[in-house]
C-alpha cells in the first residue's frame, strides 16, 4: 500500500475504537452507525484511506453492509439494524485502535442518509 497524494480532498468517517476479524468478512470497525432512512438501501463498496500517526496513509477497499442484531427492546424501533464498516483485505496490524477512515464525501452522504 502507497501514501495517497488525494487523501487531501477526503472526509473523517470514523476513527476506530475498536476492530475484529470475521473470516466471511475481513476487518469489521466499530463505531458502527444507524441504518440510513428509506426502503431501498443498499449496501455498497468504496475506497477507504486508514490514516494513523506516524505512518504513511494506506488505501483499502472498504464495505458498508447492513447487518440484523437482535433485539428484545420492543422500543427500538429500527434499532435492530446497523451499518457496518469492513475492509476485507485488510488485518489489525493494518488498521491500529486510533486510526481515522477516509472517505469521499458522497460516502458520508450515503452512510448518514443522504443520496
Amino acid at each position: 500500500m502507497q501514501q495517497d497524494s488525494d487523501s487531501n480532498n477526503l472526509v473523517s468517517l470514523l476513527t476506530v475504537e475498536d476492530h475484529f476479524s470475521v473470516s466471511e468478512a475481513g476487518l469489521t470497525l466499530a463505531p458502527d452507525f444507524a441504518m440510513p432512512q428509506g426502503d431501498g438501501w443498499r449496501g455498497f463498496s468504496f475506497v477507504a484511506v486508514v490514516r494513523n500517526a506516524g505512518e504513511h496513509d494506506r488505501r483499502f477497499r472498504a464495505l458498508a453492509t447492513p447487518v440484523h442484531f437482535h433485539t428484545r427492546d420492543p422500543s427500538a424501533l429500527r434499532r435492530g439494524w446497523r451499518l457496518l464498516i469492513t475492509l476485507p483485505m485488510a488485518t489489525k496490524s493494518d488498521v491500529p485502535i486510533g486510526s481515522t477512515l477516509l472517505c469521499e464525501a458522497q460516502v458520508i452522504q450515503r452512510v448518514f442518509g443522504g443520496a
